[in-house]
């Protein structure tokens, strides 16, 4: 029987801690490999790169996400009993809600709210003397989304609500002090939204239709209605991803900084707006990696991994294969230009199709918004006071140090 190689580190806690991005690709190009072995917290992993790995760990049936994410990230990022947690039937059945809460013309409506809460803030970016993009597209995004779901906030509500659905992706890997701050603010926002879907349930008689009521009415694959913790796990499900694109939107305004010459292109086309957006996906640090447990005896290219371990698979490093990818570390939009699209080679959201396997439903809203913010960006004026702004690779999400900071700001 074939053998990977094993790493003679005696654990990869903590160097996948230090370089969380880049760990997987780099061991696996030392390695000669797309797949090695390792321990994990104790437990021995497969650290997997590639589409074929892609392939073979989106195989329907091979994997359980149970226990696969430490519980102490999985409870701060995901909740209790959400569709992250799920497998199988259950899984599919959950996420046919997804699939249709982020398709259709139901994303025009989430469109035409981040456009018009941007409108709103754009005028207070040019009375101040600098802006701090991530935070305050967090604030833009949390105001529309929450309109949108049902949930319409005060604008005394979108600061505080907007760190609240911040702190469950900033804070759920980290330690010490932000990591309890991580804690307190997923408790606080399940209370928050289990009082939404309460409030909706009583609504939902008298013919309430939004997200929120969507998600209160749902059953599970069995027919059971889901509780209302369960339910107020998948309503942050929907907003916390959507704030999240702010970090997306960061590193939109950092390529365009740093390719200048794209900028009047992608305030005036379309395509070139979506290559480019799609190049700031496949090619800029979001999810380092996912996990899953196998769920019985698998082979793979005569490797066996047997029913329990844990396998790691490299999203960002998939995404820079040189094998798929011509000259991987060039910032090129146009290689997308006619890209017909690959379930396996472009998968910072996840791979695979999405009705059937753990790829993001809400990939559409967040090229959809990067999009729309890529736009408004390209045809407002400002000075960047941070030209050395970088991704982050120790940090998760990797933001830059210090923020993204603009001045002079002047929208159309």
């Amino acid at each position: 029987m074939n053998q990977v190689p094993r790493d003679p580190w005696p654990d990869a806690t903590l160097p996948i801690l230090r370089d969380p991005y880049r760990y997987i690709s780099r061991r696996s190009r030392a390695f000669g490999a797309d797949a090695f072995r390792t321990r994990l917290l104790g437990q021995p992993a497969l650290c997997m790169t590639g589409p074929d790995a892609a392939r073979f760990f989106y195989e329907p049936g091979a994997f359980t996400r149970q226990g696969a994410i430490p519980e102490r990230i999985a409870g701060v990022l995901f909740g209790p009993d959400g569709i992250q947690r799920l497998d199988g039937e259950w899984h599919r059945h959950r996420k046919a809600l997804f699939i249709d809460l982020m398709t259709g013309p139901t994303l025009d409506d989430l469109d035409a709210f981040a456009a018009e809460s941007w409108d709103a803030a754009a005028v207070r970016f040019s009375e101040v003397e600098q802006i701090d993009v991530f935070p305050e597209i967090a604030r833009v995004l949390t105001e529309a989304v929450c309109r949108w779901a049902g949930v319409p906030l005060g604008p005394n509500e979108v600061p505080a609500t907007a760190e609240m659905l911040s702190s469950m992706f900033l804070h759920a890997g980290a330690v010490g002090p932000k990591h309890r701050r991580g804690v307190e603010m997923r408790s606080s926002a399940q209370a928050w939204a289990r009082s939404h879907i309460r409030r909706a349930r009583h609504d939902r008689a008298a013919g309430r239709r939004d997200v929120v009521s969507a998600i209160a009415g749902w059953h599970d694959a069995d027919g059971t209605p889901i509780t209302a913790d369960v339910a107020a796990t998948e309503l942050l499900t929907v907003l916390r991803p959507t704030v999240a694109v702010a970090v997306y939107v960061t590193f939109v305004v950092i390529a365009m900084h740093r390719h200048a010459g794209y900028r009047e292109r992608i305030a005036q086309d379309p395509e070139v707006r979506h290559w480019f957006v799609q190049e700031v996906r496949r090619l800029y640090p979001f999810f380092p990696m996912t996990a899953a447990m196998a769920s019985h005896d698998l082979d793979w290219a005569g490797q066996a991994v047997p029913q329990g371990m844990r396998v790691l698979l490299d999203l960002y490093g998939t995404c820079r294969d040189p094998r798929v990818w011509n000259d991987p570390d060039r910032f090129w939009p146009e290689r997308f230009k006619g890209w017909g699209g690959d379930a396996w080679t472009m998968i910072p959201q996840g791979g695979g199709e999405h009705r059937i396997t753990h790829r993001c439903a809400g990939e559409w809203a967040t090229i959809r918004l990067m999009e729309l913010f890529a736009e408004r960006f390209a045809r407002s004026r400002y000075t960047v006071l941070s030209p050395d702004a970088a991704p982050d690779y120790r940090a998760t999400p990797a933001l830059p140090e210090g923020g993204l900071l603009l001045g002079d700001f002047r929208a159309p």
